[in-house]
Order: structure tokens, then C-alpha cells, then sequence
């Protein structure tokens, strides 16, 4: 399962709604049958993940935004979906379904892989660009980052609740478990960009700055040539 969020102009995403990317409940497999269920009180006694407190969420500097002035960047900023993502997928080993694993037919094992993730843009004319232009930048990436990775941090929790309530429960019950923790997962993801805090980073919110690019640092145009 899966939940992100992605801001695109002025840390918004039109095109998403609630900026949430939800992937399909996974199915959970090696659940024993509806007649062994109802009469033995199998249960998950053993959850493996493989992320760590925190996890260290994996960063792409993508898209590249081209423009030599700032002006120029935030230009096609605003023609993205998104200018960042962040968040999380939760799955079994090697991508699959979330599964449980017994030995002895009673005591089951679920082993749940995480993988959490953010994307930041890239300015093609940061290398060029002057100290202040790039430190303009540098703010407005920054502020970004943290935007995203609170998405990631909303994962996080959500992936930790997902371990501890499988954790002892009977194995019949842990599909519903896991479908209710995407949807869950989903709200939070849905609350903090919402109209009243975030705004998907349009707004100020508590701690975390509206996602915004200065462009009062680019240099003023040359004078016209003399005729």
C-alpha cells in the first residue's frame, strides 16, 4: 500500500485530489481456510519490517527545472502537477503482497517491507546562478523538504501502527487490518494538506512555511542599447 502527496504550484497539486497517489489494498496471502480459521486460534505472533526509527526516506532530485533567472524557474515550476512528493509504500518481500508465514500452523509471521520516499526539484542555472539567486532556492527547497517529509513522517507513524496491530491478531482478521491502515494512512496524508492547515503547502501552518520561490533576488535587466 501506498499514500503520498504531492505540492505543485505554490506546493499544490491541482490534478490530485487531496494530493494522496493511493496504490490497491495488497491482498495478504497464506492465510489458512475459512473452516480452519473458525475453529483454531491462530494468530500473528511475529511482525519483521525493515525500515528503520526514523526511516531514511530516499531522495531524487527530479524534475530538473530549467531558466537562468529565478523568474524564469518559478515559470515552469508552475506548469508542473507537482514541484514534490514524499511519503511511503508498504508491501512484502520483493514488492509483492504483505504475507504470512507459519511453522507450525499456529503461530504466524508477517513480513512487511517499507520503502519511503521524496522527490525535490533540481535547478538546471543553480551553478550559475548568483549567491543570492541560489540562496532564494536553497529557501524555497528547504521549506519543500520539510513539507514533504512530514508526509513521510505521516507514513512512518502509520507503517509503525500497522506493526503493532498485527501484532497478536488472529489471522482472519488481519486483511480488514490492513485495509483499514492504508485508508488511515490516506486521512492523515488528506489532513494535513487540507484547506485548513497545509493547503498542500500554500499556506502557513504551525511550524511548517508556505512553499513559495522568492524572485526579488535575480539582478535587474540590463539597461536598453543606445541607439
Amino acid at each position: 500500500m501506498g499514500y503520498s502527496s504531492a505540492p505543485g504550484t505554490i506546493g499544490r497539486d491541482p490534478d490530485v485530489p487531496g494530493g494522496v497517489n493511493p496504490a490497491d489494498t495488497p491482498p495478504v496471502t497464506g492465510l489458512p481456510d475459512e473452516a480452519e480459521q473458525l475453529s483454531t486460534g491462530r494468530k500473528i505472533t511475529k511482525v519483521t519490517r525493515d525500515w528503520g526509527d526514523p526511516p531514511t526516506p530516499t531522495v531524487t532530485n527530479s524534475p530538473t527545472i530549467g531558466g537562468t533567472t529565478l523568474k524564469e524557474a518559478l515559470a515552469e515550476l508552475s506548469r508542473l502537477a507537482e514541484w514534490g512528493t514524499g511519503g511511503g509504500n508498504l508491501s512484502g518481500p520483493g514488492g509483492g503482497e504483505i504475507t504470512l508465514t507459519t511453522q507450525d500452523g499456529k503461530s504466524y509471521t508477517a513480513e512487511i517491507h517499507g520503502e519511503f520516499f521524496m522527490t525535490l526539484p533540481e535547478w538546471s542555472g543553480y551553478a550559475k546562478a548568483t549567491l543570492a539567486q541560489q540562496q532564494a532556492w536553497d529557501a524555497m527547497v528547504g521549506k519543500l523538504r520539510k513539507h514533504e517529509n512530514e508526509h513521510v513522517q505521516i507514513a512512518y507513524r502509520n507503517a509503525q501502527k500497522l506493526v503493532k496491530t498485527l501484532t497478536n491478531l488472529k489471522v482472519e482478521d488481519a486483511a480488514q487490518k490492513i485495509a483499514d491502515s492504508q485508508q488511515a494512512g490516506q486521512d492523515a496524508q488528506d489532513d494535513f494538506d487540507s484547506s485548513a492547515k497545509t493547503d498542500h503547502g500554500r499556506n502557513d501552518f504551525n511550524t511548517f512555511p508556505k512553499v513559495e520561490l522568492d524572485t526579488s533576488a535575480d539582478p535587474p535587466p540590463p539597461p536598453p542599447k543606445k541607439p
